[in-house]
């Protein structure tokens, strides 16, 4: 294993700090972004009452038009179905086929439901590993261990 007074002196990065100790420990510690080994997933794309009734044909529009004001049915389907007005409404095919919903419109619906989007959580740089642990070093680094190995 090396030693810590090896590695700040053979560091042109530390030797630049001087007898900044608190900086010096800092920087050991750090965890330097890296790129992202695992591939960016893909996921369902969230979906909306709102956005179904968006992709349906005009003669089921007419229809649902037809039964209630368009915001009441989509609010009304959400609650005969328990989901929030706005959340991904996947059992909702099953209740608007009920409502005499055409094979085009459960096409275009289906289709709106098996959309993916690329994962909008990952994150294409991560935290890598601790400096130290690329310098030989086995375990984190404090200001007073800085100090004590350079004095």
């Amino acid at each position: 294993m090396t030693s810590l007074r090896t590695v700040i002196e053979s560091t042109p990065e530390l030797m630049a700090l001087g007898n900044d100790y608190p900086a010096i420990a800092r920087w050991l510690n750090e965890a330097p972004l890296i790129d992202n080994p695992a591939p960016q997933p893909v996921i369902s794309k969230p979906c909306t009452v709102a956005g179904l009734f968006a992709v349906l044909p005009a003669a089921d529009i007419s229809l649902l038009s037809q039964l209630s004001d368009l915001l009441s049915v989509g609010q009304g389907i959400a609650d005969a179905t328990g989901m929030e007005y706005g959340s991904t409404p996947q059992t909702m095919l099953a209740t608007l086929q009920g409502l005499g919903l055409s094979a085009d419109g459960v096409a275009a619906v289906t289709a709106e439901l098996e959309q993916t989007i690329p994962d909008p959580d990952w994150q294409a740089q991560i935290p890598g590993p601790p400096r130290y642990l690329g310098l030989g070093l086995s375990d984190p680094v404090s200001p007073d261990q800085v100090q004590e190995s350079l004095h």
